[in-house]
């Protein structure tokens, strides 16, 4: 009587063992890119800003053939999951 008990707790341990493997298994999740957009562009705020020597001063920009002024930035607000 007591082997039988035995036998019946191995087999209910080994069926409680595989219930809870097959509920943690999770549907693949699809990899869907986003045209356009810069990895660092999703979970990050971005600003732009202008630098000057003072706060009424011109501002500083490049002296390439297109003449840029502004500079963007990203604001790590420490949120983020990456």
């Amino acid at each position: 009587m007591y082997r039988r008990a035995g036998h019946l707790f191995v087999l209910l341990t080994i069926c409680i063992s595989c219930g809870t493997l097959w509920a943690q298994q999770r549907a693949p999740i699809a990899n869907e890119p986003i045209e356009g957009v810069q990895a660092a562009a999703l979970d990050q705020p971005r600003i732009y800003l202008n630098l000057r020597r003072s706060a009424d001063g011109p501002v500083f920009k490049t002296s390439d053939a297109e003449a840029i002024s502004a500079v963007e930035a990203f604001l790590d607000t420490g949120a983020s999951g990456v």
